[in-house]
């Protein structure tokens, strides 16, 4: 193992910043395109106006709550300002809570809100029914504080009155109602959850790039075969068999230990299991590449069919198209398939397989 550490030591003397770039490309690329995606997750949200005439507390809540909606952009200006931008179109609607707010609510009058739309706003009966809501729960909570109020007064126990607290016990039984949370999409489409975060995440995006820097960095495994190479093998002590089962052996252990630190930095879930997908993952890819490195008689082709491959796996891995998890379709793609079988942390049998059949392949190579 040493003399075959040496001999690539030496080769790596002219390779050795492809050999870096391609094993910090994973986690670099990683990094940009998902905030890459953040920042346009941010820039697609719906702008609207909200024009504050009133400083009260209930008025800054409307705008908490707003703000707290994942679509929405919420922006704070003055009511001529917002109407002059609704007519350029660069806001989707506008809202403006009108002065003594707080005061008219707890009086119980209407028409504290103003509501105003384009004919090009395509989120304002969104962005109006969370409004709703908001003021709904607000004029809930202000006429039990005045039930309560009245009731002790009726019953002389004016003394047990206290604002803040019935105030608060209100606000917690109505956020476990989550009257305001309304959801909203295009074209109708269901949406669960709202969640600030893109629709590939992260260890989707670096398990499709450790597939083709995997490929890459085993192009050694092609260069070695050729005619001059193969040569100088004849005058080694050490046979060309060996050479190759310990590289492998070794860039798979190294592989491994980038893989558990991309788990740690990118995947959501870290288990017994996750780790044991991992790997199964690693040495059914890494079978893959073996054949293919082997079946390759130029690094060109090779790295054709790499790229090629690394697409194969990426678009059928249900990361980024989604794929229905039922039929022949879901089992074949769980037993062949290393990066599908890694995200729904399944094994991946006829893949291991491959590897079996890449084994069987490398024992039928002949000693330099």
């Amino acid at each position: 193992m040493k003399r075959a550490i040496y001999l690539r030591i030496l080769q790596l003397k002219y390779e050795w910043k492809s050999t870096i770039v391609w094993l910090l490309f994973p986690f670099i690329a990683t990094i940009v395109i998902y905030n890459l995606m953040l920042s346009l997750l941010d820039d697609s949200k719906i702008p609207i106006g909200v024009a504050l005439e009133d400083d009260s507390t209930y008025a800054a809540e409307v705008v908490e709550h707003l703000q707290q909606v994942e679509y929405l952009d919420v922006r704070i200006m003055k009511k001529s300002e917002m109407l002059r931008l609704l007519e350029q179109h660069e806001l989707d609607s506008v809202f403006v809570i009108r002065g003594k707010y707080e005061e008219n609510m707890k009086l119980g009058r209407k028409k504290i809100v103003e509501a105003y739309a384009s004919n090009r706003s395509y989120a304002y009966e969104a962005a109006k029914e969370i409004v709703s809501s908001i003021v709904m729960e607000q004029a809930l909570r202000s006429k039990v504080v005045r039930d309560v109020e009245q009731l002790l007064q009726d019953n002389d126990l004016m003394h047990l009155f206290d604002e803040q607290i019935i105030e608060g016990k209100v606000s917690a039984r109505q956020d476990g109602t989550d009257l305001i949370s309304i959801p909203f999409s295009f074209f109708q489409m269901e949406q669960d959850v709202m969640e600030k975060s893109p629709f590939i995440s992260a260890w989707v995006i670096w398990s499709s790039f450790t597939i083709l820097s995997t490929f890459f960095l085993f192009d050694w495994l092609v260069k070695e075969r050729k005619e001059p190479s193969m040569l100088r093998w004849s005058l080694s002590a050490q046979s060309y068999k060996k050479y190759v089962f310990f590289l492998s052996v070794i860039y798979f252990s190294f592989f491994c230990m980038m893989d558990l630190l991309a788990l740690l930095l990118f995947s959501y879930e870290i288990s017994a299991w996750a780790i044991m997908a991992l790997l199964l993952f690693r040495l059914t890819l890494n079978g893959y590449v073996f054949i293919l490195a082997h079946l390759c008689k130029n690094v060109l082709t090779y790295y054709i069919l790499s790229i090629l491959f690394t697409l194969l796996f990426t678009l059928t891995s249900s990361g980024i198209v989604p794929i229905r998890d039922s039929g022949i379709i879901h089992q074949l793609l769980s037993a062949t398939q290393p990066l599908y079988a890694l995200l729904k942390q399944e094994v991946p049998l006829l893949g291991l397989a491959f590897c079996s059949i890449s084994l069987l392949l490398f024992r039928r190579l002949k000693d330099a």
